[in-house]
């Protein structure tokens, strides 16, 4: 269903509801009832481009809205002092609990932000329950064959190859950001076996591909500084356009061959991108056999 008319996409993506008034305070809280909302405190009357930047990474999974701090009803609704702007809150509204507002107090960056929301999610999906024993973590694979991805309700898996035996510290962040939405699973530059299945050399590392949880087919491709930034703007788009296709997964059949119909549009990807081997390469291991490490 399309938002109201005050949910705006802004210069760096992500939709945001702007500018959340007093006589807007109830219709912002009902839209998309059941999901996060993020609300940004300011004086200013202008959209930072790092709230922008983080409306992108969750996009269809929070409600984002900015509210100036003459907007005396909605701070008083949200719990917030006109002088402690700028101040972001999240209501994760855990099964439609109006309650629970969460407000932000660690360091403004995109990072900590980012973590900020995804605890929130957390909370909305969870409430006071535990989540699974492996939500938001990253899979690592083992010998030569990936982690098992199929059934797990993903969209598609960010599998990252790196160029030393190390996880980065990144993809736990981005396993928790994305937790849900996309598996993140890592293969140590050693795991030769992997690697030659997606026409990997050496010295295109790192690099992370985002392949089909069901045939394990590659759909997307990352090559280039992985950062934070980087590769939560590369998962994200990904996920968007497979949304606006009306896609639950990727293209691709449970045999590895080709989808009928055009391939999936791969989002922009880092210098020197590898090009992306065929649908029919590899082929999912029937039967079992998956080995999954949680980092």
């Amino acid at each position: 269903a399309a938002g109201p008319a005050r949910e705006r996409e802004g210069k760096e993506g992500g939709k945001i509801w702007m500018w959340v008034s007093d006589a807007e305070l109830e219709a912002f809280q009902a839209y998309m009832g059941g999901a996060p909302h993020v609300l940004l405190f300011t004086a200013r009357r202008a959209v930072p481009k790092r709230y922008e930047q983080v409306s992108a990474v969750f996009e269809g999974r929070c409600v984002f809205g900015i509210a100036h701090i003459d907007e005396g009803e909605v701070l008083r609704a949200f719990g917030v002092e006109r002088e402690s702007a700028p101040k972001l809150v999240v209501q994760p509204q855990f099964m439609g609990d109006r309650s629970d507002i969460r407000p932000f107090d660690g360091d403004i960056e995109f990072t900590s932000i980012c973590l900020f929301i995804a605890a929130g999610l957390r909370q909305a999906h969870f409430g006071p329950a535990a989540p699974p024993h492996n939500y938001g973590c990253v899979l690592k694979a083992e010998g030569e064959i990936l982690p098992e991805f199929a059934g797990t309700g993903v969209h598609c898996a960010a599998v990252f190859f790196g160029d030393s035996q190390d996880c980065p510290p990144q993809l736990s962040w981005l396993a928790k950001v994305f937790a849900r939405e996309a598996a993140v699973a890592f293969v140590p530059r050693r795991n030769h076996r992997i690697r030659q299945l997606y026409r990997l050399e050496s010295n295109q590392l790192p690099t992370a591909i985002a392949i089909s949880p069901n045939t394990i087919a590659p759909i997307s491709s990352h090559i280039g500084d992985p950062s934070h930034a980087n590769l939560a703007s590369w998962l994200s788009l990904l996920l968007r356009e497979m949304a606006s296709r009306g896609q639950a997964t990727p293209p691709g059949s449970l045999s590895g061959g080709p989808a009928s119909g055009s391939p999936a549009k791969q989002p922009p990807s880092g210098r020197g991108a590898p090009p992306l081997p065929p649908q029919g390469v590899p082929q999912a291991r029937k039967g079992g056999g998956w080995v999954a490490n949680l980092i």
